[in-house]
């Protein structure tokens, strides 16, 4: 299946977009539509890390989001992973515009019952 699907979660310091399959053109109304709610976060991490194939218009969005978390006074990291999308970032010389992350916050684990 192709296009984008998009995870949106809440941790205690920040508020996660996990984004997986392809982010392009076809998928910027999905991605502003998730977007959108987290803009308020303090932290914003967008999790890139399962996106299969990014262009210019996925590379716009995410600096977009930079910007707009930044002018709201917050912060905005990347995962970038590894494979397209490390590769677009790099050669986009844009490793020190972006805050650029190993991993997103983690899931909270359930707390063990005894």
């Amino acid at each position: 299946m192709h296009g984008l699907r998009v995870a949106r979660r809440v941790e205690a310091d920040a508020t996660v977009l996990e984004l997986s399959g392809e982010f392009d053109l076809a998928a910027e109304l999905i991605f502003q539509r998730e977007l959108e709610p987290a803009l308020a976060a303090s932290k914003l991490v967008l999790d890139l890390s399962r996106v299969t194939f990014m262009d210019s218009t996925g590379l716009r969005l995410v600096l977009e989001a930079d910007a707009r978390v930044r002018a709201n006074g917050g912060r905005c990291a990347v995962v970038q992973g590894s494979g397209s999308v490390h590769r677009l970032i790099k050669l986009g010389l844009l490793t020190s515009r972006l805050e650029i992350v190993d991993a997103a916050p983690a899931d909270p684990q359930p707390e063990a019952s005894e």
